[in-house]
């Protein structure tokens, strides 16, 4: 019997120390799995303000192209009517000292247009 008591005392001592190393475990898993609900709720957050931003950028672009569609009609249109320029049309405004403001803001936007700075 005393050695059954004896041995029931280690098995007890044993069972404690396991009872501890799997509390210290699952408290460890815990502290885990809170970190990566954490992490989780953090991307679902920026998850949401990604969509957001897309949805934004979206907008954005679909508001762009409809100015580029309605304005890119007149450039076609410039761009024919100033490729119809000839060399001597040229020649007649450089003979021109000081041309009227008008003439001088056209032949601007015809170099704008043009890459001529």
């Amino acid at each position: 019997v005393e050695e059954l008591r004896g041995s029931l005392a280690v098995k007890e001592r044993e069972l404690e120390q396991k009872n501890r190393e799997a509390n210290d475990k699952l408290q460890l898993m815990v502290h885990d799995q809170n970190i990566a609900e954490g992490k989780k709720t953090e991307a679902e957050k920026l998850s949401k303000e990604l969509d957001q931003q897309n949805l934004d950028i979206a907008e954005r672009q679909r508001v762009v192209q409809a100015d580029l569609d309605k304005a890119e009609p007149a450039l076609i249109e410039a761009r024919n009517a100033v490729q119809g320029i000839q060399k001597r049309h040229l020649d007649e405004l450089r003979a021109l000292n000081n041309p009227p403001a008008q003439v001088a803001r056209t032949l601007g936007a015809v170099c704008a247009m043009l890459g001529h700075t």
